[in-house]
């Protein structure tokens, strides 16, 4: 595990370049990555039948025609402490994950790509 502290931003630039030089996640998009591999998983039906309505997507909320209608719907929330939950946070990370990442058959071509663009964004 790399840790690195300074007060300075500059090393904050020069820790985030070096996440990007040695192809790593850091923490935070660990998690990330976790919650994605959940909805990956979900949204290839490899779970239970009991989770098949945990998420739904927009258009069985509306019956409208956005250009969000095939995006899974984000549960409006209260308080912070419900914004963490995976119920919550999981749509909104999965409708923003490339739709190319998304789409890909693999579990493993998956996690692949969403690390790639996660790390692309250190640099």
């Amino acid at each position: 595990m790399i840790q690195l502290r300074s007060k300075t931003s500059d090393c904050v630039l020069k820790a985030t370049n070096l996440f990007h030089d040695l192809n790593i996640v850091t923490v935070f998009d660990m998690y990330k990555v976790q919650l994605a591999i959940f909805m990956y998983n979900h949204q290839s039906r490899k779970f239970p039948p009991i989770f098949d309505d945990y998420f739904i997507a927009n258009v069985t909320v509306h019956d409208h025609c956005t250009r969000s209608q095939f995006r899974l719907h984000t549960i409006p929330y209260k308080t912070n402490t419900r914004y963490f939950t995976v119920r919550l946070a999981g749509p909104k990370l999965w409708n923003a994950i490339n739709t190319d990442t998304r789409g890909k058959c693999s579990l493993n071509a998956f996690k692949t790509a969403y690390k790639k663009q996660l790390i692309s964004f250190y640099h």
